[in-house]
């Protein structure tokens, strides 16, 4: 069953529609067109032009869409004396047009006219509307069945101030009239200065619900503009005559590395109305101070569909979920992994070695005594030379396949296996980037040259782009990272300083830098603290800086203010919870 949702500003495509004939000059029109209605009319000659008049008590902003279009029309607004032009909409073909302004009390005009001539019998449908100042929810519709409520629409904040925290409260009323009031959090939860933002509600609710209603949303902080929220916009809409997919280009316009954790895909009809929104996961695409990526997103079936616009919301000081939700799974199996991606850790770092016949394993000490049980399956294979016990390379996949790596951690995860990288990065999918540090290259041979090949032979990483935006190289060892680089130049390299060996000077960086063309450095925590001076200087030469290991929230709000561009924690799902109140406090 299909509800409406009540809206502070009427959706598009909803007002009531008035026809009546418009003068082809601005000097002839003397009635004026009631504010918040859909006005209609048409082109019906080669040079056919229509002026429509509104009058406005004083100054405001207004929103003024162009829709149902026949044919490539133009929309032009006019001050009272018909020459001063105040703003042109004009997209290229059968797309609708909007313009959002302020414009000056009194006598407002709307002209439209046809692109080199273009005119139709079929009517269009001009609207306007005044806004006050606030927040205002557009579009918004959706529907209730089978114990699902989703809803879909836009908030537009008409305000000069960016917005963070929104909510709204949720009204549910079920079959026998009673009303129950939830409060929910908007899914972005912050919008910039005269900036729309998607509106996405998709959850559970009681069976005898059968409609609802979404107030005006509010906001409980505020920023002082978009540089300091985490929102990246394309800044254009992206069109799309019914493709099931969409290119765009994103660009950080701030001075700070972001990762861009979410991505929102809103689509219009062809009155500006939203039709459907959705929000996915990026797979932490990393954009550097000023850098553009692309990326082609998948979009949900919507009919007649007018234009996609696409909008991100990306983080300072991102979480890397380490050796994947370590702290809520056994370290280095695919159950952390799963855990990591649902916590929403945009990265998730994996410690790599190999298997004896070169297959790579996830796998953090050389010995697999402490993760598995290997010294009960295989008794009699320890090592009595002073090394490892049980060194993960003298043994098969096949045999590595009968250990137990989860029981050590928690009876719930007896039976959890020793993963491959293959498995791993198929577990990881399309939700999250990966770091991969190459444990020890001096005791795993060949190390590099296997990662190389299984990240090539298994999607989506064997795409360049990929591996490009979403894979990060680790290692403790430059000439490993070398190696790495000589064998695939496609993934960025990052260099593990252990506690207290940071470079001490500018030159002992710029040499590691230059030797391997490091995109990053990863530090202990501690000297992330005791040497701020580094931090700026990395900064200055490009360089993202991460810190590890990070579980505590009040070192993890001090390595973010000493300005890292991401922080590895055994416990993502908290580390995100404090970085969060971080960016809203700064």
């Amino acid at each position: 069953m299909v509800v409406l949702l009540l809206a502070a500003l009427p959706a598009a495509g909803m007002l009531p529609a008035v026809a009546e004939e418009a003068p082809d000059r601005c000097a002839r029109v003397t009635a004026s067109r009631s504010l918040g209605t859909w006005s209609r009319g048409a082109l019906d000659h080669r040079g056919d032009v229509d002026w429509l008049r509104f009058d406005l008590a004083q100054p405001t902003w207004v929103l003024i869409t162009l829709g149902d279009l026949p044919a490539d029309y133009r929309l032009g607004v006019y001050a009272s004396d018909c020459r001063t032009r105040l703003a042109v909409s004009n997209v290229a073909g059968r797309r609708y047009e909007r313009v959002y302004r302020r414009v000056p009390a009194g006598r407002l005009n709307v002209k439209v006219s046809g692109v080199g001539g273009a005119h139709s019998n079929d009517r269009y449908a001009v609207g306007v509307t005044a806004l006050t100042p606030g927040l205002h929810l557009r579009s918004v519709r959706g529907s209730v069945s089978g114990g699902r409520l989703r809803a879909t629409g836009e908030v537009l904040n008409n305000t000069a101030r960016a917005l963070t925290s929104l909510r709204a409260t949720l009204v549910l009323r079920s079959r026998d009239a009673t009303v129950r009031q939830v409060v929910r959090a908007l899914p972005l939860g912050s919008v910039g200065a005269r900036q729309t933002t998607p509106v996405v509600v998709d959850e559970a609710v009681p069976r005898s619900v059968r409609g609802f209603r979404l107030t005006r949303p509010r906001a409980e902080r505020s920023g002082r503009g978009t540089r300091r929220l985490p929102i990246i916009d394309t800044g254009v809409g992206v069109r799309s005559s019914g493709a099931r997919t969409v290119s765009t280009t994103f660009r950080n316009p701030t001075g700070r590395t972001l990762a861009v954790t979410r991505v929102a895909a809103t689509m219009y009809g062809p009155r500006g109305q939203v039709l459907d929104a959705e929000w996915s996961h990026a797979g932490a695409l990393g954009l550097d101070a000023g850098e553009s990526r692309s990326l082609r997103l998948g979009l949900p079936a919507a009919p007649a569909v007018d234009h996609v616009a696409v909008q991100a919301e990306g983080e300072r000081g991102a979480v890397i979920a380490h050796r994947g939700h370590s702290a809520g799974a056994p370290e280095n199996t695919r159950a952390s992994i799963r855990r990591a991606v649902i916590a929403k850790a945009p990265w998730i770092e994996i410690d790599v070695q190999v298997a004896k016949g070169g297959t790579p394993v996830l796998l953090h000490d050389l010995s697999l005594q402490r993760t598995t049980d290997v010294a009960t399956v295989y008794p009699n294979r320890a090592r009595n030379d002073g090394g490892p016990a049980f060194p993960v390379a003298d043994f098969t996949v096949a045999e590595l396949a009968r250990l137990d790596a989860g029981a050590w951690f928690a009876n719930r995860y007896t039976g959890e296996r020793l993963p491959t990288l293959a498995g791993a990065l198929r577990t990881a999918g399309r939700r999250t980037g990966l770091m991969l540090e190459l444990k020890r290259p001096s005791a795993n041979d060949g190390l590099e040259d296997a990662v190389a090949r299984v990240l090539e032979a298994t999607p989506p990483w064997s795409d360049r782009r990929v591996r490009t935006r979403r894979v990060l190289m680790l290692s403790f060892d430059l000439d490993a990272l070398r190696s790495y680089h000589a064998r695939d130049p496609v993934p960025g390299l990052a260099l593990i300083y252990r506690r207290g060996e940071a470079p001490a000077t500018f030159a002992r960086l710029d040499a590691d830098v230059a030797t391997v063309g490091l995109r990053g450095i990863v530090m202990h925590a501690a000297d992330v603290l005791e040497r701020p001076g580094l931090i700026a200087g990395a900064r200055r030469r490009g360089l993202r800086v991460h810190a590890y290991t990070v579980d505590d929230g009040a070192t993890m709000t001090a390595v973010l203010d000493a300005g890292v561009d991401g922080v590895t924690s055994n416990r993502p799902d908290r580390a995100r919870d404090v970085q969060r109140r971080w960016q809203v406090r700064r």
